[in-house]
């Protein structure tokens, strides 16, 4: 009985030291995972596999891989590598009536992408302003994510709301064409235009961020915009329910304020907005289906 009490005494003070080294193993790498993470947002956008290399011929090797996968894996599937192709339905109300659809079509090819976003009123809207809206945005797709090159913003029966936009890169240009009007500003860094802007943030690691700021065009004028960030929230809506990151403008008495809830598992795909305008007006745009290869 001596020997055998003996035996499990050392049997379980070696499976005390294992499990120590492996907490301890744990402690160490958990303060890397985050600037790991980061890195992995940022090798994604170049949209190729990313590959690591283990020399199987060392057993020490294995084991702390063995214990950093175990730390790691989750991060996987939250940056994951943005999708070659996205098509999002949305419903629209004015208030709690339903005035419209919305279908957005996001496709990458290599390193150039093309977006479009068609409007179709219905219901009584349908009946008195029976007329579409067409958005289309295209560019490049870069380390830092899209980089618009043409936007166009057209009504169907109303060409004085009508924007369209030409990004030079190259010389630092925005020109942009309203009613026959040309005008030439400054091209600032990581400009967005309004349809781009939704689907920048696949690009985007956000699950640490406080605050967003980034200029934004419609096609007739720029403004830079701001948001604060709010990680870790859940959102139902009509295609589910969805862990999100949220967005709010923030803004100040007089102007309109825009809220954005991102779904942070389906690589940032907006399935919320609401514009709130300065008379307290709200259009609500919400996720009814998507489709993302």
């Amino acid at each position: 009985m001596t020997e055998d009490r003996r035996q499990r005494t050392e049997a379980l003070s070696r499976l005390s030291r294992v499990s120590w080294l492996f907490s301890f193993l744990c402690f160490l790498i958990k303060p890397l995972v985050k600037q790991l993470a980061i890195w992995l947002a940022q090798q994604r956008t170049l949209g190729k596999p990313l590959v690591i290399a283990i020399p199987l011929s060392n057993p020490k090797t294995i084991a702390k891989w063995l214990v950093m996968s175990s730390v790691l894996c989750p991060l996987s599937s939250v940056f994951a590598a943005p999708p070659h192709n996205v098509q999002a339905y949305y419903d629209v109300y004015k208030g709690s009536l339903k005035v419209g659809q919305i279908e957005e079509i996001y496709t990458r090819d290599k390193e150039r992408y093309t977006l479009s976003s068609t409007t179709t009123p219905v219901g009584l809207l349908a009946a008195f302003k029976p007329e579409k809206i067409f958005i289309n945005s295209s560019g490049l797709v870069g380390k830092e994510g899209l980089k618009p090159m043409r936007f166009s913003h057209q009504r169907e029966k109303d060409s004085s709301k009508d924007g369209h936009a030409e990004f030079d890169w190259a010389k630092k240009q925005l020109t942009l064409t309203h009613e026959a009007q040309r005008t030439v500003l400054a091209l600032p860094d990581g400009t967005q235009d309004r349809l781009s802007a939704m689907y920048q943030f696949m690009f985007l690691p956000l699950q640490s961020a406080t605050t967003l700021d980034f200029p934004m065009t419609n096609g007739r004028k720029l403004d830079s915009y701001h948001y604060a960030v709010t990680p870790d929230q859940m959102l139902k809506v009509p295609a589910g329910e969805f862990r999100v990151s949220y967005l709010d403008s923030q803004a100040k008495a007089g102007e309109t304020r825009t809220e954005i809830w991102l779904a942070t598992q389906h690589n940032n795909l907006p399935c919320k907005m609401i514009i709130t305008d300065a008379s307290g007006d709200q259009l609500t745009q919400v996720l009814s289906k998507f489709i993302v290869k």
